[in-house]
């Protein structure tokens, strides 16, 4: 099992930063992004191309960088798998009150 995540924003090493064993990648063969345990997207490049300049880079410059975050009050754990055989991605989060998938 995985220690939990950091809430949103937030990383657990040095300058705030997750280690990016924390992060999955979600994309459609024109753009992707970085999605860290913690609900966090903390790269991504946009307009669709990956060449394209990022949108989202926390994950370069936490406190300049930007990021679009997802969590659940309380701050809660999170945890991410890959559905088998393919390449969704999958985060849930856990409370004390329940859980959000």
């Amino acid at each position: 099992m995985r220690t939990p995540a950091p809430p949103a924003g937030r990383g657990s090493g040095p300058g705030g930063y997750l280690p990016i064993s924390d992060y999955g990648i979600i994309g459609n063969l024109r753009t992707a992004a970085l999605v860290g345990r913690n609900g966090s997207i903390d790269w991504c490049c946009f307009p669709p191309y990956l060449d394209s300049p990022s949108v989202f880079a926390a994950i370069l410059d936490a406190g300049r960088g930007g990021r679009f975050s997802v969590s659940v009050a309380g701050g809660g754990s999170g945890d991410q798998d890959y559905i088998e055989d393919t390449n969704v991605l999958v985060t849930r989060f856990a409370t004390d009150a329940g859980s959000l998938r």
